[in-house]
């Protein structure tokens, strides 16, 4: 009898995750299609950005201002080897529906990754996919839904290996992660690359290349995000609009 509700219970969350995967696909395609038949010129630029050994909230680095209907976040990036968390930091300009897209660029690896945004200054956890319930976890899956409204301010976002995953730091992960709210006229790519050996650990000094415009969109970006020294490489997934599938 016992095992008789475990296996309905389990096929009820089964359903229940194909249902809200099919809702988020629908969400998705439907942006998509609003996205192309309102916006047929999209600006894209591209900054480079170099990762550290130390990385925190003072040394995250700026992937961007959301702004609705005006720019989309994309950034391309790894968890190296021996490479305890990656922290970046962004702004909205006002208190939207915001939607979070994740890819990694190995299906297998798709849930090995925790993702963390705090509010800036005040450090608050406003949400979290490491957290199994709560408000945390809600809020997560409405920005993955594309649901959930940021307030105006300024956001730390962080990313590291889920508890019990690869706990000694040996794999490589590499991710991208997209924000937006709603349309976008501008494409703002952030794409780090490993550190060196000889950079200050704490970002002191270390030089990073400036934002560019890249008149032609993405496909110029190709070459030089291949080129890259196993970070940054899952970037070819969004050159192909894969990205959508990240949020399934």
């Amino acid at each position: 009898m016992v095992e008789t509700v475990s296996s309905t219970l389990s096929a009820a969350k089964e359903a229940e995750q194909q249902l809200r995967t099919l809702q988020r696909q629908t969400s998705a395609l439907a942006q998509q299609i609003n996205q192309k038949s309102q916006v047929s010129n999209v600006q894209t630029f591209q900054k480079n950005t170099r990762d550290i050994v130390y990385d925190n909230s003072v040394t995250a680095r700026d992937i961007g201002k959301l702004i609705e209907n005006k720019s989309r976040l994309n950034l391309f990036s790894a968890l190296s080897k021996n490479d305890k968390a990656d922290v970046f930091r962004f702004s909205t300009a006002g208190a939207e529906k915001t939607r979070l897209g994740v890819l990694i660029e190995d299906e297998g690896q798709k849930d090995s990754l925790r993702i963390q945004i705090f509010a800036r200054g005040s450090n608050r956890l406003i949400a979290d996919n490491g957290a199994k319930n709560g408000e945390v976890r809600e809020n997560y899956e409405k920005l993955i839904d594309g649901n959930f409204s940021l307030a105006k301010g300024e956001y730390i976002l962080r990313i590291s290996r889920k508890d019990g995953v690869d706990s000694r730091q040996e794999k490589q992960f590499n991710y991208a992660l997209q924000l937006s709210q709603g349309l976008y006229e501008a494409d703002y790519d952030t794409v780090e690359k490993a550190a060196r050996a000889d950079d200050n650990p704490f970002g002191i000094s270390n030089t990073n290349v400036g934002t560019s415009n890249l008149s032609d969109g993405l496909l110029q970006a190709s070459s030089f995000i291949s080129s890259l020294p196993k970070i940054g490489v899952s970037a070819i997934y969004k050159l192909a609009g894969a990205l959508y599938n990240s949020i399934f």
